[in-house]
């Protein structure tokens, strides 16, 4: 059973050409930065419980200090998790690149799974 709050009605707007495109572009991000803290660590980031790019936004920016933790983390991670950040974060920190590319693509799959169960479920 998954847990956390999905507010991702972004993707449901999405064609499955346009979903399979982002899918697509954010595993090139991913294969592009192997080394990444993630992949030799833990494989794939903690996405918590609420499921929107602002909440990875605000995990990536926390993270970036290295320190985890800290009143000053905290604090860099409202500042940093608005979208206009997002490319400062993506383009300073190979990391935080990499953890809001799986984010994105565990969400796309998330978005797949429940399209394939509703087709699944009207076709019965």
């Amino acid at each position: 059973m998954k847990t956390g709050i999905n507010l991702r009605s972004d993707l449901a707007k999405l064609s499955d050409a346009e979903l399979a495109q982002r899918l697509e572009d954010h595993w090139r991000i991913v294969e592009a930065n192997p080394k990444s803290r993630w992949s030799r660590w833990w494989g794939s980031p903690f996405r918590g419980p609420i499921r929107h790019p602002r909440a990875y936004r605000f995990l990536a920016a926390m993270g970036v200090s290295g320190s985890r933790g800290n009143f000053f983390d905290f604090l860099s991670g409202l500042v940093f998790s608005g979208k206009a950040t997002e490319k400062l974060l993506r383009k300073e920190d190979p990391w935080a690149n990499s953890h809001l590319s799986w984010c994105e693509i565990r969400d796309i799959v998330d978005e797949i799974e429940r399209r394939v169960k509703q087709k699944q479920r009207q076709a019965q």
